[in-house]
């Protein structure tokens, strides 16, 4: 396993690499420096803020390969396929 010198004080993870640290401290500061532009709501990170701007555009990104229906959402099209499976 590679090695991890960088150890957050306040839980004791160690990370590889000093951003890495930097983004998970954010967990006990409670710091969202990325602000959605459209309804205010604040993300730790850029993917996370990325992630919801899809409830405001509309995006669709994950498509069922069976029906056909799309979700914004990852973890909705996976609560979905175990539909198909149950039948």
């Amino acid at each position: 396993m590679g090695d991890k010198p960088f150890r957050c004080i306040q839980c004791g993870k160690s990370f590889g690499q000093v951003c890495s640290l930097k983004r998970h401290q954010m967990v006990h500061t409670g710091e969202r420096p990325f602000p959605c532009p459209h309804c205010g709501k604040q993300f730790s990170t850029s993917t996370n803020l990325k992630v919801h701007q899809s409830v405001h555009t509309g995006e669709k990104r994950f498509h069922c390969s069976k029906c056909g229906k799309n979700f914004s959402f990852l973890s909705n099209l996976i609560r979905h396929q175990a539909l198909h499976s149950a039948k």
